[in-house]
């Protein structure tokens, strides 16, 4: 570690996973570090943490990502902070960080060539004024948070 930089990690299962230098332009976030985010998600998304309007797409198996764009933003925002981005065209929200790097760990819900559109700006304390998306967001945290992946 070098004297001077704050860090932040993302803890699973008691370990730290990353480190984000925020005191510089090129704010770095491993590829790794990603992908253990997206993989404890990925195995804890459920229908109670899916976008009611969404049930009807959601699937363990073959559509883990539907509706679960709003609750994982939110989660990635916690561990990485920036902006919550929104498209409403698709109704889809993913994270940029402050060192514009963008995260989007639901964009496997739409085909491959799927490429979102920025319309605006979405403010955290706005969004979880919805008592619904604030008690999926609250079941997500929890099960981030008592994860048991065997990282």
């Amino acid at each position: 570690m070098v004297e001077g930089i704050k860090y932040t990690y993302v803890c699973v299962n008691g370990k730290e996973y990353l480190g984000i230098d925020m005191n510089t332009q090129n704010v770095k976030i491993t590829r790794s570090a990603e992908l253990i985010l997206e993989k404890c998600l990925k195995s804890v998304w459920s229908i109670d943490t899916c976008c009611p309007k969404n049930h009807a797409r959601w699937n363990k198996e073959s559509n883990p990502w539907a509706g679960q764009c709003l609750v994982t933003a939110l989660i990635v925002q916690d561990y990485f902070g920036g902006d919550l981005w929104y498209c409403k065209h698709y109704d889809h929200y993913w994270n940029k960080l402050e060192n514009d790097l963008e995260i989007d760990l639901t964009i496997n819900q739409f085909p491959p060539d799927f490429e979102p559109c920025f319309d605006c700006v979405k403010f955290r304390k706005t969004v979880l004024n919805d008592k619904n998306l604030s008690l999926r967001y609250n079941i997500l945290r929890n099960l981030v948070d008592t994860y048991k992946g065997g990282l």
